[in-house]
């Protein structure tokens, strides 16, 4: 089972991610988009463009997709 939380920025989302995956330990929780792609130099424009948009969807959909696990909580 993949599970993804979805929202603005800072409203509690990884928040609830994490007391979640204490409860359920056997799923392996992904980093949000934003910040993968952040740590890996992207650019965001300010305000965000459509392609920012379609940026972090991509890297979400491709960070799924590649997860070795099935059961995946996704912030």
């Amino acid at each position: 089972m993949r599970v993804a939380f979805s929202g603005t920025h800072r409203t509690g989302k990884t928040t609830l991610v994490e007391a979640i995956a204490s409860l359920v330990p056997v799923h392996e929780v992904v980093e949000e988009p934003y910040r993968l792609l952040e740590d890996e130099g992207y650019e965001f424009s300010d305000p965000p463009s459509l392609e920012d948009f379609e940026r972090q969807l991509r890297r979400s959909i491709d960070t799924v997709a590649s997860s070795p696990f099935r059961d995946t909580f996704v912030d």
